[in-house]
This record gives structure tokens, sequence and C-alpha cells, in this order.
């Protein structure tokens, strides 16, 4: 039984049918580790007050022009300076090319691409741990605009569940040349050394049945709220209300946040694990955050869950038969809560994620089953005394038995006893004169008395009585 169990385990771990559970356990160690204080990051919010400044969006891209003079002020010029917002398609020819003149004026500005990597042909593409992800189609600005800026990939990556957890840190296109995501390249451009994240791999199938990741793809480190991070509104900025001191040597992210609006990519916002509904600028701030950090999500080897978990199946196999029920439950409940609770600790301490839902459902079923099949033996031993000692013994005696789990042997003690037996003269043998046998019902056997200090007995120490006496263990024919 057991071993049929251990396959079982085995066949759910390949499967991960307990993998929603690890993430919700994942997600909610995130959200309670989220909230801290941000680095130098200013999100400018396309909001619903530039809106009603500024009219419907798309606006007249001859408005980012001042917009980037408002934000450079000399002395207190930030890092790197990166949209959100794609500008993909041509406009009004005049106030394009004032946004061409103003993104050449600067040196800080990172325009987005985004990476087509769904392929023309079979509708997928191949991740791998040693090569970036390769995109089929790279939707980049006008060339007008690109000549001029740092060009960043803003390419989402979302598990079957649809919550954001991961982030592609760079991919190519077919002819080799990389992207890097828009956050790394506004850290790399705010001096952040992200040396040790260029050899940075996620393992496959943390949070999906047989995902393979592409090399330099990442968990993304939540600290921030979307309330923690410094925003400013768009028309503010552009009005010059903003103090410029606000913006120095910071990173500023351009983005939406205004409800229901979205860019050309039809992407706003997405569920994180801090947040249900999140803009995806916010996203972009968590990882430019992580990045400045030097902060990564690190999981146990798959090993020592595996070995972790054996450990503890065969214990829960072994424990129900040598404790009581009550003791044994116990530890049972101990130990659940103990992997839950230690893996909170253990992320919340080293921000190392261990998988422990299999190991639960594995101690739960070793558990449930050998003390169920405990309880059956123990019940059925119950009724066969029942049935066998109650032709002999006295039904209370039974009970008692039972309830207490006397430990019922076959043999017998032997001891020294001393039995006063008072005869009252001739009775003993007017009994025997009158009262005759039954056939089966009485067995002959000797009893000794020890008459002690008797005066009347001396010179007979020991008399030994030779008579009938009930049997109880004989029945009548």
């Amino acid at each position: 039984m057991n071993v049929l169990l251990l396959i079982a385990l085995f066949f759910a771990h390949s499967e991960r049918w307990l993998g929603r559970l690890d993430n919700m356990l994942y997600d909610y160690n995130m959200k309670q580790a989220a909230g801290q204080p941000p680095k130098d990051i200013v999100v400018v919010a396309i909001d619903n007050d530039s809106l009603a400044e500024l009219g419907r969006f798309p606006w007249d891209r001859a408005v980012y022009a001042p917009f980037l003079d408002m934000l450079n002020q000399p002395g207190s010029e930030p890092k790197a300076i990166g949209f959100d917002i794609t500008f993909n398609e041509e406009t009004n020819a005049d106030s394009d090319q004032a946004f061409a003149d103003a993104l050449a004026a600067y040196d800080n500005v990172i325009l987005p691409v985004i990476g087509d990597t769904e392929g023309d042909v079979f509708g997928e593409t191949v991740a791998r741990p040693d090569s970036l992800l390769k995109a089929y189609r790279i939707d980049g600005p006008l060339p007008q605009f690109a000549e001029h800026v740092k060009l960043a990939n803003i390419n989402r990556v979302a598990s079957p569940d649809g919550v954001i957890r991961q982030t592609w840190l760079k991919i190519q296109d077919e002819d080799g040349t990389v992207y890097p995501s828009l956050a790394y390249m506004a850290a790399d451009m705010a001096g952040a050394d992200l040396s040790d994240y260029d050899g940075m791999t996620d393992p496959g199938k943390i949070f999906e049945k047989n995902n393979a990741v592409a090399k330099n793809t990442i968990t993304i480190d939540y600290q921030l709220n979307t309330e923690d991070v410094t925003t400013v509104s768009f028309s503010r900025v552009l009005n010059g209300e903003i103090d410029p001191s606000v913006f120095k040597d910071s990173v500023v992210l351009v983005g939406f946040t205004a409800v229901g609006l979205s860019d050309d990519s039809g992407q706003d916002s997405g569920t994180t694990p801090i947040e249900k509904k999140m803009q995806l600028v916010y996203v972009h701030a968590n990882i430019v955050n992580q990045l400045l950090s030097g902060t990564s999500v690190g999981y146990a080897p798959a090993w020592t869950i595996w070995l972790g978990g054996l450990v503890l199946f065969l214990l829960f196999i072994l424990l129900p038969w040598r404790l009581k029920n009550i003791y044994s439950i116990l530890l049972y409940l101990a130990a659940a809560s103990g992997l839950v609770y230690g893996q909170m600790l253990m992320y919340n301490a080293y921000k190392i994620q261990i998988g422990v839902a299999d190991t639960i459902l594995a101690v739960t079923l070793a558990y449930l089953t050998n003390v169920s099949l405990k309880s059956y033996l123990e019940s059925a031993q119950k009724h066969f005394v029942t049935r066998q000692f109650g032709r002999y013994i006295s039904p209370d005696l039974v009970k008692q038995i039972v309830s207490q789990d006397i430990d019922i042997k076959l043999g017998g003690d032997s001891k020294t006893i001393t039995v006063l037996f008072l005869d009252i003269r001739g009775v003993h043998a007017a009994v025997r004169e009158t009262v005759a046998p039954r056939a089966g019902r009485y067995a002959e056997h000797d009893v000794q008395y020890d008459h002690g200090d008797d005066p009347r007995q001396q010179g007979h120490d020991r008399q030994v009585h030779r008579g009938r006496g009930h049997d109880p263990f004989q029945r009548a024919a």
C-alpha cells in the first residue's frame, strides 16, 4: 500500500498537481516581504488629471519635447528616463520631428521595443536555459526616434495563472541583436553592477508543468507596492510644478496609470504576487529596484525537497503504529504547520523559496493511510476478543479488556498464594452425597490448603483435599 502511495506521489509531483498551492505560498511570502523603502525611482504617471488637461490619449508628440526639457533641468538630470509607451507609428510629421529633435538633445532616454516570440508557423518559440529567448520580430520606435535613444524590451512573462512573477532580462532577434529589458537598461544607466544577473537563470518547472526557461529569466523580487513609489503627474511635470531635485540622479519611468488606458500593445496592467492589479510601469519599477538593490529570489534544490519529503513520508508510515492516535495526530499537525511556517521563515531570512505542497501531501497520505489501517486492525482485534472471550468470562470484564487495550497473552502466570478454607463439619460431605455431578461440567483438581499454626492440624501442616470443583472453561454437553 505504501509503495503504491509513493508511486502516486511521484506522479503527482511530476504533473505539478499542487503547483497552484506552491504558487499561492510564494505569492503570500512575497506580499508579506513587500513595503521596503524604494531606491531613487520616480514614476511619471499619465493619469486621469493629465488626460483631463491634455485631452484624449494619444497626445500630439510635440508635447514630449517640453516634457523632456522639464525633466532634464541643468544640475538635476535623471540617470535614465524610460518610456513604457510605444512610438511605433507615424503621426503628424512636424510633431514627430519635434520629438526627434528633443530626443537628440539628451542621452538618457530609453524607448521600448516589443519582441514577438510566437512566430508565424508553429505559434511558439523554444526556451533553453543556455540561450536567450529569440524573438521572430522586433516592433520598435520609428527610425528617426530610435537613432537617438537606447532601446529596451518591455515584454512581460506571465505564469499560466496569469500572474507576472518572472522577467526576461534580455532577449535577442534572429540576427542575434540583444535587447535588454527596460529595467535592466535603466539600472545599467544608473550605474548598477549587473554582472551577477548576466549569469543568473531561474530553474525550470517552478511555476508551471514542463516549463523550460530561457537564459537570463529571473524571478521578480517585488518589494514595492504602488503607493511606495514616488509618483507625479505628467501634466504637473509639463507645467513645471515639480521641484527638479526630485529627478536628480534618479530613474524616471513614464507610463500609464489612468483607468482603462493602454498603449499599442493593449497592456497597461497585470496581476502580480503583491497586487491583483498593478500598472505595468510599477512592475518595471520593482525590477529596477531589484537590480539597483542587488537582490534575487532563489529556490531550494529539487533533491533536498525530495529527500526531506521521503524522510517525512517514511516517518509517518512508522509513527501511527508506534504511538497512540492522539499523539500521532499532534505530530502530524506539528509537521504540516512546521513545513508551512518554515518555508515562510526561509523566504523572509534568505529569499529562498521552498516548495512544500508535495511534501505536505506525502505526509498527509502516509499518515491517513497508516492510521486508518491501524484503526481497522485494532477494531478487528477488539471484535475478535469480544466474540471469543465473551463465551467464558463476564461481559463487563470483556469490555474492560477491550477499552483499556489490555494485552492478552497465551500461557499463564505461576504465583504462590494462600487460601483460607473454612468448612462446616459435615456440609461438604452432604453436598457431595446429594448433588450429583454433571458430565462434562466438573473437573477433578487438587487444592492445597495451608493451615498454618492451627493446633488442630498438628502433624498435618499440609492437607491435600481431593475433590471436585467447577471448571469455568467447561460447558455442559
